[in-house]
């Protein structure tokens, strides 16, 4: 027998349950209250029952004030204004620049590769062994010097002293151009004055070679089309080149290309504009590359419809040496296939913008921003700050086999490709080697929006996403499936548990999950869920979190959910099946039905008619209101519900069904017929405001300490299901009624109507 404790609520529930049940804007530390506004979830919390100090979406920082979550304002890169809204725009001329002229981010016209100064040498320094060059001199004396010029850029180089200058005049020079065994300055007058129009059979228009470490290129131009697809400068075994204010373009080749051969080669290049080329604008095979204040773009496919890249690293020779890149304040656009690609390299991309790079010609894949693989010698590194990749299709952020940091960046608008449903932000998965190390992500700070499928999609890596928002990721225009914002699975084969810790973070306006997780371990905190829709073909799901088994594989799910906000959700606020759920000190509010009427819980625990894996939750100091059918339901599983509070759970609008604050309910497990019985249960919870029963036992177990029910129509209903018996268990210290009138708390049999397995 019930028994009727007259003690008082607030020595009864304790200050757990009465701090996030006692009105209506409390809820679980950093919530937000009622509020709910603004990226970093809004509003203060009244109720302080996490460790966090911070509203949800929001990270704390160690002098104490709170960080929201997305790009801070004064964190957008050089040449880029923070938007308002946690994102970043690039300051860049209104049209796109025509052939010849560019600008880097910062600047609002087009402008020319270089100044081109006064008189024949423009501002070219002149020293005593300067070597100079003017095709159009016409005597037939030429020994180098201003007055009496070589006629070719050839033998200016060949007569240059190691490290002296060759000043070539305006003109059209028609050379195929080689720096070997010494260094020279080669330098023209200016990029739209100076041209190296490159033989078409003789392959790349200026050749460093051995022995030319040191090299120096400067303000002049390379073009030419030909049948041998030669690159515009080609280093070979020379380290330390400079390449600045050039403008190459129209090539049937790579723009630069570095390829050692035994030797250390490395390349850096300035202020130059690199444009319609073919195969890569820039590749580097196990050389150190460096691309600063530059353009690329409009690089275009091989003869053959392939590639057609921005920016190539590669190791191909077992890392010996390691492949480095490093883009500063780069325009990398208008490419295809990949604007940066990297295979078995350390990458560093700052301050730049990759946009709108096109699919592969051939077979309509890709149009990555940056894609990242493994090689046999290691994983890829990769950080990326301060950076914006916008326009870009399949996957902005494609890393497969590599350590990738993301640090205030922005990736929007990323399109599905013709033959791919993806169009997702980021994706970090497991490489070509997956018995090797497992790949990391960590993002801080950043803002991913408008992508199709999936914003931020994780396999197999261990994963931490910091303060991140994730918005607007719409489902695939053929099956309107999926749209998820955050996914993390575990790899399939061979099996590699997914780990992620997602902290301070925003996920809002998503289809179909707002987070999902497959089979992987992952801890969600201080984290905002919000406006996750149903799928527009079928009209299921619409999950703020959910987390079940990996399809086709026994690895559940295991999640910790703290201190954060799920709200203006369909079907239900956090969903678990067949896996292990612990929720502290989070509210879960507005939860709809699908379009089909049903459903629309605050938390949902099962396990599946068809599935031997068990599902359990542990839920403590978290608040569920304004669910529909049910605040929370426990299917065929275990549920332990500590110090909660379960308010103004809703019947179906148009059915009725339902209403029950917390819903236990048995099954038939397929194919034995074996009932599987659930067990619940509730200490020191405030159960409210129900529109049928504050708890509900179909065949099941459930029992009740020091918890109060209040102004439910009935207190505890129990019904006969599949020939089990249902059973309350009084742990004492319980209380019903409604306001000042209190009945005895005792269990009844009204003929309710069981839920359906989901």
């Amino acid at each position: 027998m019930w028994s009727h404790n007259l003690i008082l609520v607030v020595l009864l529930l304790g200050a757990g349950v009465l701090a996030c049940g006692g009105d209506e804007t409390s809820g679980a530390a950093g919530s937000g209250g009622e509020a709910g506004s603004g990226a970093g979830g809004g509003g203060g919390s009244d109720a302080g029952l996490g460790p966090w100090s911070c509203d949800a979406g929001e990270v704390p920082l160690d002098d104490g004030d709170c960080l929201p979550a997305g790009v801070p304002e004064d964190g957008c890169g050089q040449g880029f204004v923070h938007d308002g809204d946690a994102g970043c725009e690039p300051v860049l001329p209104a049209e796109p620049c025509g052939p010849g002229t560019m600008a880097i981010m910062g600047e609002t016209t087009c402008r020319a590769v270089a100044p081109c100064g006064a008189g024949t040498w423009g501002s070219i320094p002149t020293e005593t062994d300067t070597q100079h060059v003017d095709g159009s001199y016409g005597g037939n004396d030429s020994n180098g010097s201003a007055s009496q010029p070589w006629t070719t850029i050839q033998e200016g180089i060949d007569a240059a002293a190691a490290h002296g200058i060759v000043a070539v005049a305006a003109g059209s020079y028609h050379e195929n151009l080689v720096i070997a065994g010494k260094a020279v300055r080669l330098w023209g007058k200016c990029p739209s004055e100076v041209e190296i129009a490159r033989d078409p059979q003789q392959g790349a228009g200026i050749d460093v070679e051995a022995g030319a470490t040191g090299t120096e290129i400067r303000d002049l131009a390379i073009t030419g089309n030909g049948t041998l697809g030669g690159p515009g400068v080609w280093v070979e075994n020379a380290a330390d080149v400079l390449v600045d204010r050039l403008w190459i373009h129209d090539l049937d080749g790579t723009g630069v290309f570095l390829e050692p051969d035994g030797e250390s080669t490395g390349v850096v290049i300035r202020r130059s504009l690199i444009e319609g080329a073919a195969v890569g604008g820039v590749a580097c095979f196990n050389g150190t590359l460096e691309l600063h204040e530059s353009v690329v773009r409009d690089t275009q496919p091989n003869s053959e419809g392939l590639n057609g890249m921005g920016v190539v690293i590669q190791d191909d020779n077992g890392g010996e040496p390691w492949p480095v890149l490093t883009v500063v304040r780069s325009l990398i656009e208008r490419n295809r296939y990949a604007g940066v690609a990297a295979v078995g390299a350390d990458v560093t991309i700052e301050d730049s913008l990759i946009r709108e790079t096109a699919v592969r010609a051939t077979d309509g894949l890709g149009g990555n921003g940056v894609v990242l693989w493994d090689s046999a010698a290691g994983l890829a590194k990769a950080t990326l700050t301060g950076t914006v990749l916008q326009d870009n299709h399949e996957l902005a952020v494609y890393a497969a086999g590599a350590d990738l940091v993301v640090e205030r960046t922005v990736v929007r608008d990323t399109h599905a490709s013709p033959t791919s449903v993806y169009g997702m932000a980021l994706g970090s998965f497991l490489g070509s080697e997956p018995l090797g190390p497992r790949p990391s992500l960590e993002v801080r700070s950043s803002l991913f929006e408008r992508g199709v499928y999936a914003g931020v999609s994780v396999a197999g890596v261990a994963a931490s996403l910091e303060g991140v928002i994730v918005r607007d990721i719409a489902p695939t225009a053929e099956t309107g499936t999926a749209g998820v914002g955050v996914a993390v699975e575990t790899h399939s084969a061979p099996v590699v548990r997914g780990t992620a810790a997602i902290l301070g973070s925003v996920i809002e306006r998503t289809t179909t999950d707002g987070i999902v997780v497959l089979g992987a371990d992952v801890t969600i905190a201080s984290t905002l869920v919000r406006d996750v829709a149903s799928q527009p073909f079928g009209g299921i799901s619409g999950i703020g979190i959910e987390a079940r088994v990996l399809d086709g594989s026994n690895e559940r799910s295991v999640i910790e959910v703290r201190d954060s906000l799920v709200e203006r959700t369909v079907r239900a606020g956090i969903y678990v099946t067949s896996s292990d759920a612990t929720i502290d000190s989070c509210l879960i509010r507005q939860v709809e039905p699908m379009p089909s009427g049903e459903s629309g819980h605050g938390i949902h625990v099962v396990r599946p008619q068809d599935s031997d894996l068990l599902a359990s939750a542990t839920i403590r100091r978290s608040v569920v209101k304004d669910a529909h059918e049910v605040g929370i339901a426990v299917i065929a599983a275990s549920g332990e519900l500590q110090d909660t509070v379960v308010r103004g759970t809703r019947a179906q609008p148009e059915s009725g069904y339902f209403g029950d604050g917390i819903l236990a309910s048995s099954t038939v497990y397929w194919p034995s017929g074996e009932v599987d019985l659930s067990e619940v249960t509730v200490t020191g919870c405030l159960i409210e405001a129900s529109a049928r029963a504050g708890l509900s036992s179909f065949s099941a177990s459930i029992t009740v300490r020091s918890s109060l029910l209040d102004c439910n129509p009935i207190d505890m209903n129990g019904e006969l299901l599949f020939e089990a018996p249902f059973n309350y268990v009084d742990g004492g210290g319980n209380r019903c009624g409604c306001g000042l009138d209190e009945r005895l708390c005792q269990a009844m049999s009204a003929g309710l109507a069981p839920p359906t397995v989901q």
